[in-house]
């Protein structure tokens, strides 16, 4: 199986936590140096790691990837401030 992936501008960051405490969805601070962030979906913890070679984003995989893709979807369509 393929895996997905999907990034988060790190300026949206607080957005997204909004979103996520919006929804009712947890998550909890990450561990180790390369996660930021933790998210519960689908009967698991899924991470939003940091760094890699995209600098400007975070990164999610597989079932984190889904989520932040409706999370971009949904700020797109904001007005714009």
């Amino acid at each position: 199986m393929a895996t997905s992936e999907a990034f988060l501008l790190r300026d949206r960051l607080d957005s997204f936590m909004h979103w996520l405490n919006d929804n009712s969805i947890p998550w909890r601070s990450g561990s180790g140096d390369y996660q930021m962030v933790q998210i519960y979906i689908k009967k698991s913890w899924n991470v939003l790691y940091i760094g890699g070679k995209y600098q400007k984003y975070y990164k999610g995989i597989d079932n984190l990837a889904e989520l932040i893709k409706e999370f971009n979807k949904a700020y797109n369509k904001l007005p714009p401030k």
